[in-house]
């Protein structure tokens, strides 16, 4: 059985909240379920959307980004989501030959150039020079809910603090519509 925040999902596909009330019975053979909230916030409440039903866009850098020390740069902006509630994630990839004198920070945002909340849209981590010499570095948001109300753009946004050398960023960003 595997465990996830007070989830559980049996070995035949059954899925348990708290490990006592069974709200949802997903065949495991069955490829292409999400499990999501109707909204009103009772565990019964959940349903499953089938694959046809939801999107998925994902998006590359084209290039690597050259970053400006302590300025945040857009490494990816993915246009086309549509209303609804989303499931993001995504990776940026540090690279060059900086003299680190601070911290790099990524986000996913919907507004361009913006990083959000540590902890929540936004990650940050503190490499030194020395790591950068031995190769690049990388952070990751696994995982973050936006619901639009409109078709807007979301961005992924990286930024780094060095006083000389260079830095660059590339990445990935994903999106999967779940209601």
């Amino acid at each position: 059985m595997v465990t996830r925040n007070a989830v559980n999902i049996s070995s035949q596909g059954t899925v348990y909240y708290n490990g006592t009330n069974t709200f949802s019975g997903i065949d495991a053979s069955t490829s292409g379920f999400v499990l999501t909230s109707n909204g009103t916030g009772v565990a019964p409440s959940f349903q499953a959307i089938p694959a046809a039903a939801r999107q998925v866009t994902t998006r590359n850098s084209a290039s690597a980004l050259s970053l400006t020390t302590a300025t945040n740069g857009n490494v990816i902006q993915l246009s086309g989501l549509t209303a609804g509630t989303w499931l993001c994630n995504g990776i940026v990839i540090f690279a060059g030959s900086p003299t680190v004198s601070g911290s790099q920070q990524i986000s996913i945002s919907l507004t361009s150039v913006t990083h959000g909340t540590l902890g929540d849209n936004s990650a940050i981590a503190n490499w030194t020079t020395a790591q950068f010499t031995a190769g690049n570095n990388w952070m990751s948001i696994p995982g973050y809910f936006i619901t639009l109300g409109s078709s807007v753009p979301i961005y992924l946004v990286a930024s780094g603090v060095f006083s000389g050398g260079t830095m660059t960023a590339y990445g990935r960003l994903n999106a999967l519509k779940i209601a």
